[in-house]
């Protein structure tokens, strides 16, 4: 009952979790009075203690920024920061005026705000989630490379169609047949192909570890109440809620984020910053992790998050100064040429993109070749020089074809693309 006489209250959000911290406490004065009630002298008194001052991470430009981008459409949005995990951005769509709830909420207000059927009282990003769709393949690919199941070398050849063995059914790819494919490639063209496979491979016992292992199926601790854990798919969860049994088939759809899945927005964005941060501290424990701090780069880089592929780049690029190995000087110069671009400088990418694309010839890697290659061509593109001689440096690394024909013609495809709109 200390707390009465406040008028107000955290209702939601960030004001009710820190609502005991805020509100400070009510101060009392005890005074005698007379029989007319006129005051005498001070018996007793307690002061009132102020609440705590709460300092934001959201960045209020940033905010606006995302909330306009969104125009008209109904949707959510987060943005963190990977170096500390904090939250700069929290956008949930259609909002609403806080203020018509501070002195109470007027009958009509509140019914127009319950029938609107987007819902704008739900906020998606922690109360909301779904099937998370191909946002999820980044963190099987990494599970793959935790776990030892894949290096990032290591390719598949996509048909279009995976089937089970056995089974006459297939599993297809809306895009078709990619070729021969890695795990860059499987997630820079979201290879479903590759997905179904790994995921059958791995199977849902080791499935369920690994994304529980990154985050999903459990809250992320965000101070804000009411956060929905989602669902990660298996046959444990598929008992409590169905009389079917677990089917393969289920196994190999949750690789592209179907099926029985639910993941807010939050948990993608936190498990994107743990998944890679995991990847990077793990590969600087040992030398031979080489391979796995140049995938990260490469998630990293799909994912749009530059100042951790930055990271990645900078530490592959330490391992490879004090090592003899050539492929792994190749594979850091590749990786630093990659995010200079990413970061603008097409000048300096250029430069370490080149000797990358020198040293897989000279080690003869041609598909490692194709990939640098291909990179050469958009930043020759983009400062301007469009001569032939470039175009040819696109295709260098592809002279042996054999396995990598499609990849072949892809490369060319994309180094004309860019040539043509220099």
């Amino acid at each position: 009952m200390e707390n009465s006489a406040f008028s107000h209250t955290g209702k939601t959000g960030v004001e009710r979790y820190y609502e005991e911290a805020l509100r400070g406490r009510i101060g009392y004065e005890q005074v005698e009075t007379n029989v007319e009630g006129r005051a005498l002298h001070t018996v007793g008194r307690i002061p009132a203690t102020p609440g705590a001052d709460l300092k934001l991470s959201i960045d209020l430009d940033l905010q606006r920024a995302a909330t306009i981008a969104f125009g008209d459409f109904d949707g959510s949005a987060v943005a963190v920061d990977p170096r500390t995990g904090e939250i700069l951005a929290m956008v949930s769509l259609p909002s609403f005026d806080p203020n018509l709830f501070v002195n109470g909420i007027s009958h009509d207000n509140y019914r127009a705000l319950m029938d609107n059927p987007s819902r704008p009282l739900f906020n998606r990003n922690v109360l909301g989630g779904g099937p998370p769709g191909s946002t999820i393949k980044p963190f099987l690919a990494l599970a793959a490379l935790d776990s030892g199941m894949r290096r990032p070398e290591d390719k598949v050849f996509s048909t279009g169609e995976f089937h089970i063995p056995g089974q006459r059914r297939g599993y297809r790819d809306a895009h078709g047949g990619a070729g021969w494919t890695d795990l860059r490639k499987s997630i820079a063209e979201s290879v479903n192909y590759y997905y179904f496979k790994l995921a059958y491979e791995m199977g849902i016992a080791r499935f369920d570890q690994w994304m529980r292992r990154y985050g999903f199926g459990e809250k992320t601790g965000i101070d804000l109440l009411g956060e929905n854990p989602g669902i990660v798919p298996s046959p444990e969860w598929k008992a409590k809620h169905s009389k079917e049994p677990w089917y393969v088939g289920e196994t190999v759809i949750a690789g592209i984020g179907q099926g029985y899945w639910k993941v807010t927005l939050l948990q993608l964005a936190r498990g994107d910053i743990d998944g890679a941060a995991g990847a990077i501290r793990r590969a600087r424990q040992e030398a031979s992790s080489a391979p796995l701090l140049a995938a990260a780069v490469e998630i990293l880089r799909a994912a749009g998050d530059v100042v951790a592929a930055r990271a990645a780049a900078d530490d592959l690029t330490v391992l490879a100064s004090s090592s003899t190995s050539a492929v792994l000087r190749a594979m850091a110069a590749h990786a630093s040429g990659a995010v200079l671009l990413d970061e603008g400088d097409a000048g300096a990418g250029l430069v370490r993109l080149r000797d990358a694309a020198t040293a897989w010839r000279s080690l003869g890697m041609p598909y490692e070749g194709a990939r640098t290659s291909e990179l050469i061509a958009g930043a020759c593109a983009s400062l301007g020089d469009g001569t032939a001689a470039d175009l040819e440096l696109a295709n260098a690394g592809l002279e042996l074809g054999g396995s990598v024909i499609d990849e072949r013609q892809r490369v060319v495809a994309a180094a004309s693309d860019h040539l043509d709109h220099r």
